[in-house]
This record gives C-alpha cells, sequence and structure tokens, in this order.
C-alpha cells in the first residue's frame, strides 16, 4: 500500500514538475517574443521617421500588433487618428446608429491614404453622402500592415463594431514582398524575420511561434531560390499554396465579421497599377521595390496578373462581392495623375477607386470593369 502511494505521488510529483517547467518556458518564450518584437518594430519605425516624418511619428510599438497608430495623435495642430487608432479624426462608438449604414474599410496604406489629407474612404464618404446615403465611413487602413495584423485587430477589436459593409483594398504589402524582392518558396522574410508578432496570433503557445520563427529565420535561401526570381521571366505564382497565410488570414477575418453580424456584406477590390509603365526618372514610393530587384516591369506585371486571377477565384470560394477598378484607374493616357508610384493613387485616383465601391454598395453586385 505505502508503495502505491509512494508511486502515485512520485507521478503527481513528476507530473506537477512538467506543468510548472512548462509554464515557465511559456513566459520565458513570451518575453522573448516580445523583445524580438519591439526590436523589429523600433528598426521599421527609425528607419520610416528617417525616410518620411509623419509616417514614422504616427505610429509606435504595440504589443498585439508590432506597431500601430498612436492614438488620438496630433500633428502641427490638426488631429490624425481617433482614440481607437483608426486613420480619421472623428470617433468611432460601439453602438451603431440605427439611421446609418457602417462601412468598415481595412487595410494597408492604400486604405489609409495620405493620412490627415486624402484616401478612398474619405471621398467615399462625400460620395455617398452627395446621393442622399446616411453612411458612416471607418478607415482602418494601416501603411505597412500585414494580413496578418489586420486579422488580428478584426478579432481583437474591429469585429465589435458590427459593420454592415467591410471594404477591403489587400495584397499589396504581401504581393511586394513576397514576389517581388524575396524568393517564392517560403513565407516572406517581412513576416519571419522582421514581423515575429504575427505568430502570436496564431492560437498557438508563444513556445511554439517562437521555435518555428527561429527556425524559418536560420533556414537559408538556395541559389534556386534566387534565380527563381531574378533571372527567368516565367510566372512562377500558380497557385494559393504559394502565399496560403495570405488567404488563411483573410478568410479567418471574413469569418469573424460575419460571426458577429450575419448579414455583413463583404467587398473586395482587385489590385490596379500603372505596370508595365517603366518608373519615372525621379521615381519614389514602392517603385524602389522593382529598381531593388532588377525584375523588369514587364515581369511585375504577370505576377500581379497572375495573383490578382487567384485571388478573384479565393475571393468567389468565400462568397464576397468582388470589384475590379484596373480597367478604370489602367485606362488613364495619363497614368502619373493617377497613381503616385506603382500601388498608391493620387487624390483623383483614390476617389476614382471610392467610385468603384459605392456602385458595389449601392448596386448591390460588382462594379463595372
Amino acid at each position: 500500500m505505502m508503495a502505491q502511494l509512494s508511486k502515485r505521488r512520485l507521478a503527481l510529483y513528476a507530473a506537477a514538475s512538467f506543468v510548472l517547467f512548462a509554464a515557465l518556458f511559456e513566459v520565458l518564450s513570451q518575453l522573448v517574443m516580445l523583445g524580438l518584437q519591439n526590436s523589429s518594430a523600433n528598426i521599421i519605425l527609425n528607419q520610416w521617421r528617417q525616410e518620411a516624418d509623419l509616417m514614422g511619428q504616427v505610429k509606435e510599438v504595440h504589443p498585439i500588433y508590432g506597431f500601430h497608430h498612436k492614438p488620438n495623435f496630433v500633428w502641427h495642430g490638426k488631429k490624425l487618428t481617433n482614440s481607437m487608432r483608426m486613420s480619421q479624426p472623428e470617433e468611432v462608438s460601439i453602438e451603431k446608429d440605427p439611421k446609418k449604414t457602417r462601412i468598415l474599410c481595412l487595410g494597408d496604406s492604400t486604405t489609409e491614404g495620405a493620412i490627415g489629407r486624402f484616401s478612398y474612404p474619405s471621398s467615399l464618404q462625400s460620395i455617398l453622402s452627395e446621393v442622399g446615403a446616411q453612411v458612416e465611413v471607418i478607415n482602418a487602413g494601416v501603411n505597412g500592415w500585414l494580413s496578418g495584423q489586420m486579422m488580428t485587430w478584426t478579432h481583437t477589436e474591429l469585429k465589435d463594431l458590427k459593420p454592415d459593409v467591410v471594404l477591403l483594398y489587400p495584397g499589396w504589402n504581401e504581393f511586394m514582398y513576397k514576389f517581388v524582392i524575396n524568393n517564392p518558396s517560403e513565407e516572406p522574410i517581412y513576416t519571419r524575420r522582421t514581423w515575429p508578432w504575427i505568430f502570436l496570433q496564431r492560437g498557438r503557445s508563444s513556445f511554439i511561434s517562437l521555435a518555428e520563427y527561429l527556425g524559418l529565420s536560420l533556414r537559408k535561401v538556395t541559389q534556386r531560390d534566387r534565380q527563381m526570381v531574378y533571372l527567368t521571366d516565367e510566372v512562377y505564382f500558380e497557385s494559393q499554396d504559394d502565399i496560403w497565410w495570405f488567404y488563411r488570414d483573410l478568410e479567418s477575418t471574413f469569418g469573424a465579421f460575419r460571426n458577429r453580424n450575419p448579414n455583413v456584406k463583404i467587398i473586395v477590390g482587385l489590385l490596379a497599377s500603372p505596370l508595365p509603365m517603366s518608373p519615372p526618372s525621379d521615381f519614389h514610393g514602392t517603385w524602389n521595390f522593382i529598381s531593388e530587384t532588377g525584375l523588369t516591369p514587364e515581369h511585375v506585371r504577370k505576377l500581379l496578373d497572375r495573383f490578382n486571377e487567384v485571388n478573384k477565384v479565393f475571393y468567389k470560394n468565400n462568397r464576397v462581392v468582388i470589384i475590379d477598378p484596373r480597367g478604370v484607374l489602367e485606362k488613364t493616357k495619363t497614368p502619373l495623375r493617377i497613381f503616385s508610384d506603382l500601388s498608391h493613387l493620387t487624390a483623383e485616383g483614390y476617389q476614382m477607386l471610392a467610385r468603384q465601391f459605392s456602385k458595389a454598395i449601392l448596386n448591390g453586385g460588382e462594379a463595372e470593369r
């Protein structure tokens, strides 16, 4: 009997020791991940502060998202963000005005726009108000964000706003860092080396996230990987499997909004660009991505067209409304009047994009191409 009790006690001690050790390891892993996150975010923000003062000053390190807008940020006497860190000075309450349709615009810098000056969400508010629509348009775009950060913000805060309509113009950052400047065989360096905090919101322990992050960081890019990007003219992007994490994040984002409001209407836009136009002599912005790789504008155009094709199939399978602004934005004879670089738009360009979204909202279907 005593021997049996001793064995049980020993087993309990062993189990308790294992749990305590696992908990301690988890805490240490969280601290390491947080340190990596803060270090990486500070590097990015310091670079932005050197290159574009406002873009860096408006943001700060954040424990969940890596970096985010500063709440209630004021620049030269003008308020640019609200208390929820959105790219607008107007506050947003959790409770909706029953007389208004709530439209949430979620995305990266192409949604944020030129903060404090112009964006497609601000143009959309004006366009819909002019036709008598009672709407509240919310700008939830954050420059530099990837799909994982958008997904995380959706799950932690945005879904509780219960928008009636969600607009997304996603994919530019993923496209740039995956297909233009990195190898196509794995998650991009942008995610695994510079943005480790994305692993924190994957429903797994920080220890597993840290192990995965370190494992990916140690993997070496082979010469064959580099050749696939830099030395061929073939379009190597074949399917969703080539950028699976982007589609996983979007699917989770769609699901979060639908769980909170089953009647939500989700509208996504395919990506427009002035490519294959060559960069202007004083190129800046995202033109720099092409100049740093040696890829031809024609090659990047092929990649972007293929990316849009695969995206369109994914969007249809996920029952979202699609707008295709390429025909409207790309057919102009003066592209530099519409595009400020290969992905961002001018004030006139964002107004044109907003009109495409407005047609889908008002007509209940795809906007004309």
